[in-house]
């Protein structure tokens, strides 16, 4: 589905998928490794996050605070109608 004219002014006009980057969860984390795309086992310590349906790739999280982040990113870039955990 083509975007919207509403969504080319808001990420102005930039189309095609996003390359997958490390998302900051904000400056209350410092954990090396925090929000990285999981590949192979997840770290000791941390949650491995994925959202069936998300664009945004599997990513591993440190803390409770950062595994919400994270879920909630997964969700925001998951289609509205289908974004079922998995």
């Amino acid at each position: 589905m083509p975007a919207t004219k509403a969504q080319l002014q808001w990420n102005g006009g930039k189309a095609g998928k996003a390359p997958a980057s490390t998302p900051s969860t904000s400056s209350r984390c410092r954990v090396e490794k925090c929000g990285q795309v999981g590949r192979g086992p997840v770290p000791d310590g941390f949650t491995r996050v994925r959202v069936k349906g998300s664009s945004e790739p599997a990513r591993d999280y440190c803390s409770p605070y950062c595994t919400h982040f994270g879920t909630a990113l997964a969700e925001l870039r998951s289609p509205a109608e289908g974004g079922d955990r998995g």
